[in-house]
């Protein structure tokens, strides 16, 4: 059976099933899962998770006796679950019924990865003892057969399942995951995202936008609606929304962006409705987040007529609204708690529907139509970093130019790029967790806790290419304990391609002393390094001289020239262990 809506709550439906019932898809010619990389993904709904037995959502089962025969995507006592028989990888998040998730489940062929990810976010990470071997076999969607009898059944709702017979990028997952709709009106309403939320439009024009057409809005009746932003509707969870726009007259108190918990204008009152983001009676830009009294609004800068500017505003209960202008940070509110419809809500451009029950809640400064064009308005149900709105305030921007940062504030999530790390241990418990200690050296968030056991690990970091490059890592390090051995580093970090001479990056402490390596063409800084004490650490590379340069504490403390440029071409970042 069906049930409607969907995860989008537009057009469509979900699969609801339950114990007993599942789909199966017979010996599907020309789907080859052994010996082969591939995606999964799904959004699930669950409405119960038993502690016992398995909540399947896709397998495929060869024979269930032999290892790596029998493939399973499941929920096993709670967490994301991706295995093969006796080669499995189970996630670290413990799921809640009756709430949206979207899983994606990759394995890399050349390397063995197996690959969770939750929301968009690295879940888990090993590496399989062996590719899937499964020769063919009914694909089962709602049930596994890893047991003799079929007792692993879901419960809930599955919608959006798609496989891919390639391992997705971190950055194609996120998409798949936060970016809500894309609608960059090339002469029509289609949302180009991955979930398929076409809008309405009346009455509209196009003309030409930033990138290709942009949507017109002159008549005072103009406006673009589209339903179905389940996220959106929740308290306190985080969206951005970015855009081009253009007035093309003086606009005074026009909205641009307005949220109902009504889908169109046939006379109902809306009885939750936010303009979201609109000009000010002086055409300076306004951005809120509140519905009621008080009201949380940012008012920016004057947006000139007749030019494109690029407007994003990010939200979350931690940083609060963050507006942007032409990809440059302006102003936040601070964290303030945004409180939502609770049911998934409607979204309309340029023209807002009439005022709100709710006395107070309409902005006074942005309530009238818009007039001017819009173009590549997209939605995310996530805080964008100020990285992503650079690029996308600047899509021609350098992209040989790469930073990462992990701030390890609770969590091993790069901050400015798509490069998350995956906890890894030495005793292979994978449903260990990584440690954190609060505040790490900068008095506030927290700093990743080490042990022996422990480590972070990068997998194949697509389009970082660290051979023949200059680069600078930077690290703040406080240790509690340090070798002193000859042949026992205590790793900072390290890339390996193969135990080769300048093949093999690891940035250590060696004997007590900051030491950057290439695998036998390395220099070791002059500092030794005490216990129970915050250092700054600076590894420098300069490719066109060479230079290899240590710094500690901002201070020059160990200078040669390299016999090579470092040539490793891949393999893993790792984090605490090299």
């Amino acid at each position: 059976m069906y049930t409607k809506p969907g995860y989008t709550n537009s057009l469509g439906s979900a699969l609801a099933i339950g114990k007993g019932q599942s789909v199966v898809v017979q010996a599907p010619p020309h789907l080859k899962l052994s010996d082969s990389s591939f995606t999964f993904e799904v959004w699930i709904y669950a409405t119960n998770l038993s502690m016992t037995t398995d909540n399947a959502i896709v397998g495929q089962c060869q024979t269930n006796s032999q290892a790596s025969k029998c493939f399973h995507l499941v929920i096993r006592k709670g967490r994301a679950y991706f295995g093969f028989m006796n080669d499995d990888l189970i996630g670290a998040t413990l799921l809640s019924l009756n709430q949206w998730y979207h899983l994606a489940f990759i394995f890399h062929r050349t390397t063995r990865e197996q690959i969770i990810y939750v929301n968009g976010m690295p879940d888990g990470f090993r590496t399989a003892q062996r590719v899937y071997q499964g020769q063919g076999g009914n694909i089962t969607i709602g049930l596994s057969k890893i047991r003799s009898a079929d007792v692993d059944y879901f419960n809930g709702y599955l919608d959006e399942l798609s496989y891919v017979s390639r391992a997705k990028t971190d950055a194609e997952i996120l998409t798949d995951a936060t970016l809500v709709v894309w609608y960059e009106f090339e002469d029509n309403h289609r949302d180009s995202g991955p979930l398929h939320i076409d809008g309405t439009m009346s009455p509209f024009s196009f003309s030409t936008g930033v990138v290709g057409q942009a949507v017109l809005c002159t008549p005072s009746t103009s406006y673009f609606q589209a339903t179905g932003f389940t996220m959106l509707g929740k308290s306190d969870y985080p969206f951005s929304i970015t855009m081009w726009i253009k007035p093309t007259t003086s606009a005074p108190e026009s909205t641009l962006v307005y949220i109902t918990n009504q889908h169109d204008y046939s006379g109902v009152v809306p009885t939750y409705c936010a303009p979201f983001i609109g000009l000010s009676p002086t055409g300076q830009i306004v951005v809120q987040g509140s519905w009621s009294d008080p009201i949380v609004a940012l008012t920016g800068p004057y947006i000139p007529e007749g030019e494109w500017t690029h407007v994003a505003e990010t939200y979350s209960s931690t940083n609060g609204i963050r507006l942007y202008l032409n990809g440059t940070f302006i102003d936040t509110t601070g964290p303030f708690s945004y409180v939502g419809a609770g049911v998934p809500v409607t979204l309309t451009l340029s023209n807002p529907q009439q005022d709100c029950i709710i006395s107070g809640s309409f902005s006074p400064f942005i309530h009238g139509p818009y007039h001017g064009m819009i173009d590549e308005f997209r939605l995310y149900s996530r805080e964008l970093t100020s990285r992503d709105i650079h690029f996308l305030a600047n899509p021609l921007s350098n992209p040989f130019i790469t930073e990462i940062e992990w701030q390890f504030d609770q969590n091993t999530q790069d901050y400015y790029n798509i490069y998350n790390g995956f906890p890894v241990f030495n005793n292979n418990d994978n449903s260990s967790q990584l440690s954190y200690v609060s505040p790490g050296y900068t008095g506030y968030g927290s700093a990743l806790n080490l042990t022996q056991e422990q480590a972070v690990i990068i997998p194949t970091p697509p389009y970082l290419n660290l051979s023949y490059s200059s680069f600078t890592f930077e690290v703040w390090l406080y240790p509690i304990q340090l070798s002193l051995e000859r042949g026992q580093d205590n790793a900072i970090l390290g890339q390996c391609q193969q135990q080769a001479q300048d093949k093999c990056l690891h940035l250590v402490i060696r004997q007590g002393r900051p030491y950057l390596g290439f695998l036998n063409d390395d220099l070791t800084g002059t500092t030794l390094l005490s216990l129970n004490r915050w250092y700054h650490l600076a590894f420098v590379f300069d490719h066109e001289t060479r230079q290899q340069i240590i710094y500690v504490n901002g201070v020059n403390d160990g200078y040669r020239t390299a016999s090579r440029a470092y040539q490793g071409v891949s393999g893993n970042l790792t984090i605490g262990v090299s």
